[in-house]
């Protein structure tokens, strides 16, 4: 059995993603550029900690997204407490509510946030507003979080109070310590001081993490988080795209790889007479996923039903003075006996003019001999 330890590990480790390359460079790039707007108009934000890092601000210039920068540089990640239960090792910096309990109590289920079950985001100050009819943001919207060198999603969850109105960078403590960090000591006195935490919010209704998204009432983040990744995913390719961190590029569609040629369900159920190897005049005769393939009910992409030549419609053994017997070489109908005429360079029946025996899978005209003619009527294998 493994360790408590290295099984959190391993299993944070599973919820973790690759970060896209429209993404990754974005991450690369984006913090060395200028932002043209930021919420509220604020770009004077600071980080909270001992020497203060200032400049941050929440940027709107990438469409469908918000994401806090600095100059030339990231955010950190301080650590959240506030909801339905305090941290471990957290004795001054506690509130029992967060800011959209309103909300959660009237359609989520759960009355506060806890910080050690929900991967939240705090983001807003009291003087870059997140709240409010015209707030560039909705309550529960998806977050992705650089963190750690791995892709991880959170929800928007909080925002700061006015005590410090200046400060970013901060995320629950069950980001910090069970996803994007796990083992590594934080607790609700320590959080990560790095610059190099990544947050992106996504704008619109469907970045939204709904009731039916996520397990609200369970007590396991990482759980959560592999609930809204699906989401995340389509959000990160959508605003990211593949590509560089320019124009937004639309999601990559991967076609779903045909199905081999002969490969269906064969007993598909129906109220009609229309089963694997049933007579047939079109797909509307044949049940399920079966279609109709030279009037056969089959799978898609089978090829239709490979019929034996047809037999000779003549007198094959005419009686004659001159070597021009079926399958004899001939110039004119009259190097042929009897009712026989000249096909192809060789005798055989006059109605069989142009089209005789047809190979399999539409290979040219062919005009065979006797032995070829039987061996054609034997059943193909």
């Amino acid at each position: 059995m493994l360790p408590a330890l290295a099984l959190a590990l391993t299993v944070a480790l599973a919820s973790a993603a690759e970060i896209p390359a429209g993404l990754q460079n974005f991450y690369a790039n984006a913090k060395n550029q200028g932002c043209s707007k930021y919420v509220s108009g604020v770009s004077d934000l600071q980080d909270g900690q001992e020497p203060e890092t200032t400049g941050y601000g929440f940027c709107q210039d990438k469409p469908g997204a918000i994401f806090l920068k600095g100059n030339g540089m990231w955010a950190d990640m301080d650590v959240d407490c506030d909801g339905a239960e305090n941290c471990p090792n957290n004795t001054s910096d506690f509130q029992p509510g967060t800011a959209f309990d309103d909300t959660l109590q009237s359609g989520y289920g759960i009355q506060h946030l806890n910080a050690l079950h929900h991967p939240y985001v705090v983001l807003g100050t009291s003087k870059a507003h997140f709240e409010g009819d015209n707030a560039p943001l909705s309550p529960f919207a998806l977050v992705a979080v650089i963190c750690n060198n791995q892709l991880h999603y959170g929800f928007f969850g909080d925002t700061n109070g006015s005590d410090d109105d200046n400060f970013i960078g901060e995320a629950s403590y069950s980001m910090i310590a069970d996803i994007c960090f796990p083992g590594q000591g934080y607790d609700g006195s320590h959080g990560y001081t790095g610059h190099d935490i990544l947050y992106v919010a996504f704008t619109g209704d469907d970045a939204v993490v709904k009731p039916e998204d996520a397990p609200w009432t369970g007590s396991d983040p990482l759980a959560f988080e592999r609930a809204i990744k699906a989401k995340g995913d389509r959000l990160v390719a959508k605003v990211f795209g593949g590509g560089d961190s320019g124009p937004v590029s639309p999601p990559i569609s991967i076609p779903t790889p045909p199905s081999s040629p002969g490969t269906c369900n064969k007993t598909p159920a129906c109220d009609f007479d229309g089963h694997f190897d049933q007579s047939c005049s079109s797909n509307d005769g044949c049940c399920g996923e079966l279609t109709c393939n030279g009037g056969k009910c089959g799978c898609a992409g089978s090829p239709a039903p490979t019929q034996a030549p047809t037999p000779p419609s003549c007198n094959t053994n005419p009686t004659c003075d001159f070597d021009g017997h079926f399958g004899q070489s001939c110039s004119s109908n009259d190097g042929c006996c009897g009712e026989l005429a000249c096909n192809g360079g060789q005798c055989g029946c006059a109605s069989d003019s142009h089209k005789m025996f047809m190979m399999e899978r539409g290979t040219p005209t062919t005009f065979l001999t006797k032995r070829a003619i039987k061996a054609a009527a034997s059943p193909l294998k």
